[in-house]
């Protein structure tokens, strides 16, 4: 397992090969360095990454209800990696793939990976204060294809994102099912728990509940995006976190599950709630409701995320 690194001169990017993980994402802030991720005490931890840490995540991230699909009046079938259904990409998806990193001539990184008749490219380029990440993926056949960053933050270097501010533009928050698994019915309303069109403190919202939350413990939700970017602010309003895509979902997921069940470099045993996911993508299970997630040769999956990150 190797590390990669680039930098300007306000932000530096630690890249792994294995998985395309992100190691450190770190901000020049008032002189000081600040890495706005968690690092695992040990490399080897990230070849079990239960969290999916900072990890690229595919073929399909987030779950497909009963780990199948119809296409073309087939039924294919996907690896049920949790419980019934398929989560990620599966337990041989991308995170879990050592990709060939090459720093090119222009300074940024580019990762590529063939796997199970897949060609993914994926380039990390640093401007000025932003992170652009180009994921591709060709198939060589037609292939259930949805993928997204899996970055967590805090951005205030502290054991909770509960003093962190979130803005988020959107009416529409998939319900989910049972099993953890999206659905076409919308849990948002106006005034709750996941509104957060105005901008709000993410502690207001912790000490909120839902129905939802029996099944997620918290908020662990596809939110599709009227318009971007999500904006994330640190506690001392020093940092902020301008996140976009060409997708139009983002999971938004406030580790309700971290349960001191790793160690992160400084930080100690993990803590619910003290990062946040926000992982641009289209909505999980969208093939099984009716959205078109198939690509092919000639229609490879694309999409664009970029981490614009300012400093007061």
């Amino acid at each position: 397992m190797n590390v990669y690194k680039i930098k300007n001169d306000v932000l530096e990017l630690e890249l792994l090969d294995y998985g395309c993980t992100i190691y450190s994402l770190k901000r020049l802030v008032s002189g000081q360095w600040i890495d706005l991720t968690r690092q695992f005490v040990s490399l080897d931890d990230y070849q079990n990454n239960g969290y999916y840490l900072n990890a690229l995540v595919g073929p399909h991230a987030g779950r497909v209800k009963d780990a199948r699909y119809q296409y073309n009046g087939d039924v294919i079938k996907l690896d049920k990696n949790q419980g019934s259904n398929h989560l990620h990409g599966g337990s041989s998806g991308v995170s879990f793939q050592t990709f060939k990193i090459t720093k090119m001539k222009d300074g940024w990184l580019q990762a590529t990976l063939v796997h199970e008749d897949v060609n993914y490219s994926v380039d990390y380029k640093l401007s000025n204060d932003t992170l652009t990440i180009d994921i591709q993926a060709i198939p060589h056949e037609p292939t259930l294809i949805n993928m997204t960053q899996h970055t967590y933050f805090n951005l205030g270097q502290s054991k909770t994102i509960a003093d962190h501010h979130l803005t988020i533009n959107s009416h529409f928050v998939s319900t989910l099912d049972s099993s953890n698994v999206p659905t076409n019915e919308n849990s948002f309303a106006t005034e709750s728990v996941f509104d957060f069109n105005q901008t709000r403190q993410i502690c207001d919202h912790l000490s909120k509940d839902h129905p939802q939350f029996k099944i997620t413990r918290h908020i662990d939700h596809p939110y599709k995006i009227n318009d971007y970017p999500i904006t994330l602010v640190s506690p001392m309003k020093d940092i902020s976190l301008e996140i976009s895509s060409t997708e139009n979902f983002a999971v938004i997921y406030f580790a309700n599950f971290f349960e001191k069940s790793y160690e992160f470099k400084q930080y100690g045993l993990a803590k619910n709630h003290e990062m946040i996911a926000i992982e641009p993508q289209g909505l999980p299970n969208g093939i099984n409701l009716g959205y078109n997630q198939i690509h092919t040769l000639d229609n490879p999956y694309r999409q664009t995320i970029k981490y614009k990150i300012k400093a007061a």
